[in-house]
């Protein structure tokens, strides 16, 4: 294609998860995470969600090329509908087509938990940066920031979240929409719910 026509994929994460990974990763010590680091994080994070979604419109009205908006959890889960969006957003070219056993052995080979193993291996770009490091890593770990949250703290910035006009399109609809996935899932195990 033409040398306009070029897209973004932007990957948004849970802003609770990027907050406690970021404390963890900058070597903070402790088993909780303050809530005003909390709310200092998700500020950065709204500013850098707005820029670029203010970015990617000046893409689409200058006809310079396409979004592609990604959920982390998603990919981290290896959800074969996202991953079948972005290998269509990428225009990639396969020999055979990209569904049954071919997409699923293409789903395995590139999964999260594989490419932390060939982090760990040293197969990947940039992942000696970390060896021998006494931050704690939390490996990519969707849905964990409970753990690491007072409850007090954790309802506090439940209710900022769904007050927030950015944070609560992105958020509450996903997890509700999640929410009645794993509720239909167990309805639909034998001797469900």
């Amino acid at each position: 294609k033409g040398p306009q026509n070029y897209g973004q994929i932007l990957v948004i994460r849970d802003a609770r998860d990027v907050a406690v990974s970021r404390y963890y990763y900058t070597g903070q010590k402790g088993s909780t995470v303050p809530l005003q680091y909390v709310r200092t994080k998700f500020a950065e994070h709204q500013t850098w969600i707005r820029k670029w979604t203010n970015f990617a419109h000046g893409l689409r009205s200058a006809r310079d090329g396409a979004l592609l908006v990604v959920r982390y959890e998603e990919l981290n889960a290896n959800n074969p509908v996202v991953l079948r969006q972005v290998h269509e957003f990428l225009h990639l070219d396969c020999a055979a087509p990209f569904e049954g056993k071919y997409g699923d052995h293409v789903f395995e080979k590139f999964a999260f938990s594989k490419l932390t193993q060939q982090e760990e291996e040293g197969g990947v770009i940039g992942a000696g940066v970390r060896r021998g490091s006494t931050k704690k890593m939390r490996k990519g770990q969707s849905f964990g920031f409970g753990e690491h949250l007072r409850p007090e703290d954790l309802r506090k910035l439940e209710a900022a979240m769904r007050d927030n006009i950015l944070f609560s399109n992105l958020y509450w609809e996903y997890y509700a929409a999640q929410q009645r996935r794993q509720q239909q899932q167990q309805q639909e195990e034998p001797g469900g719910r």
